[in-house]
């Protein structure tokens, strides 16, 4: 302590949050799958439903293979993302569903999952998830 009264307050800085509501800011550099661009050519799309041909699933980083994207809408602001998917050396489908907003697209969803290490990254984009 010295002296000077104005030296004695003790401040606390403000940090500004970063807030990443957009899928594309989760986004990281990571070299593209081949296997990825024959799935993303015969895939079945839809406004609400991307469904991938069997023999050719979305394929993660892990080995993960995604088998089908699917949505449906919860009121006027979320809707519902069921991922349907296998683990690497693994014949049991999982699925999983995570929150998003309306306006968000499947095409944004897919391009997240075929960036993605694993499908647990998927915690970043859902808005449940804090």
């Amino acid at each position: 302590m010295c002296n000077n009264i104005r030296a004695n307050i003790l401040r606390k800085e403000v940090k500004k949050e970063v807030v990443k509501d957009k899928i594309s800011d989760w986004l990281e550099s990571r070299p593209i799958i081949p296997k990825n661009t024959t799935a993303i050519n015969l895939r079945e799309a839809d406004k609400d439903l991307i469904n991938y041909v069997s023999g050719h699933p979305l394929k993660l980083h892990d080995g993960t293979r995604i088998h089908s994207i699917s949505a449906e809408t919860i009121d006027e602001v979320y809707k519902a993302v069921t991922i349907e998917y296998c683990f690497h050396k693994a014949n049991k489908k999982n699925t999983t569903t995570i929150k998003r907003y309306v306006n968000d697209n499947l095409i944004d969803i897919e391009s997240f999952l075929a960036n993605s290490q694993s499908i647990f990254q998927l915690r970043n984009i859902d808005l449940n998830y804090k």
